[in-house]
Parts: C-alpha cells; sequence; structure tokens
C-alpha cells in the first residue's frame, strides 16, 4: 500500500483541477450548512460585501446559479460591485426580465464609463440582445423612463445607437 501514496493516479494538471473542484466543494459546502444553520436559529448570517462576492463566484462556478444570486445581492445589499451586478445581469438576461437588465445596464454603464472608458464589449451585447428580443423602440423608452439624469441616459442610448449603426435584428423601425 505505501507503494501508492507516492504516486499520482492521473496527469498533474487533471490532479490539479480535482483539487480546485475539491476546494471549491469544501467551501461551498461549509457555507451552505453555516448559512442552514443560522436560519434554523434565527439569526443574521454576516459576511463582507468581498466574501459575499467571492461566494457568488463560487456558486456561479458550481452552477448553483440561485444561490449565487442570492450571494450578490447580498455583496450588492451591502455596496456596489460590478461583478455581483454583472453576475444579476446575466441572470435576469436569461430569464427575459427586461426592465431589471436594463436597470443593471445602466449602472454598469455609467460605472464602466467612470473608471474606464466609453465602451464595454459585454454590456454592448446584453443591449444587442435586449433589442433583438424586445426591439429598439421599447428598449429606448425603458431607457427613456428612468429618472436618471439625461447624460447617464445618453450614455446608455449610445450602446443602443451603435447597434442601429450595425444594424442589429430589432433595430429596424
Amino acid at each position: 500500500m505505501s507503494r501508492f501514496n507516492n504516486k499520482r493516479l492521473c496527469e498533474r494538471w487533471l490532479d490539479s483541477l480535482f483539487m480546485v473542484l475539491y476546494e471549491d466543494l469544501r467551501i461551498y459546502t461549509i457555507w451552505r450548512t453555516e448559512m442552514a444553520q443560522y436560519r434554523q436559529q434565527q439569526i443574521q448570517y454576516k459576511k463582507s460585501a468581498e466574501e459575499w462576492e467571492i461566494l457568488g463566484s463560487l456558486a456561479q462556478r458550481l452552477h448553483h446559479q440561485t444561490e449565487a444570486n442570492e450571494a450578490y445581492r447580498q455583496c450588492l445589499a451591502i455596496r456596489f460591485s460590478p461583478k455581483a451586478l454583472t453576475g444579476l445581469l446575466r441572470e435576469s438576461a436569461k430569464e427575459k426580465d427586461v426592465r431589471e437588465s436594463i436597470a443593471s445596464v445602466i449602472r454598469l454603464v455609467t460605472w464602466q464609463y467612470r473608471w474606464y472608458s466609453e465602451f464595454s464589449p459585454e454590456l454592448l451585447y446584453t443591449i444587442r440582445t435586449l433589442i433583438e428580443d424586445e426591439g429598439a423602440v421599447k428598449v429606448r423608452s425603458i431607457i427613456q423612463a428612468t429618472s436618471l439624469p439625461q447624460n447617464v441616459l445618453d450614455l446608455t442610448h449610445h450602446y443602443a445607437a451603435l447597434c442601429a449603426a450595425f444594424r442589429s435584428s430589432g433595430t429596424e423601425g
């Protein structure tokens, strides 16, 4: 039996992948167990925004979308996080929740503009998908109906204008 202690069972990279998966599952299980115990005792489960963001990312990697959304919402309740909002945006876009998706896109567009630049390919793709599904007029109307300052709305309209310039599906009319 001691012969097998020093042997790898498979390639090193595959061993590493299994170890990463094991660690992810271990942390996820600890988190969900703690959370269940706190709920059973009716005590609030407290974590920092960064910890909630990490737990949301972990749950998303493990394809536990409900738990990921729960963690991302907890993170956003503490402070703004583009990673958490992007995770929620993906889910609301998948569920075809147009108003929630547009609200998330507007917040991410303004954050992106404030800290980096005027353009994000991921946000453009999301706007394009919304326009293809709902139509450009509806998307522009929902954006305009928000009570945000006009310069914030103009940033978001810029993405819709790019879709129209490249004649994406749904931009006609």
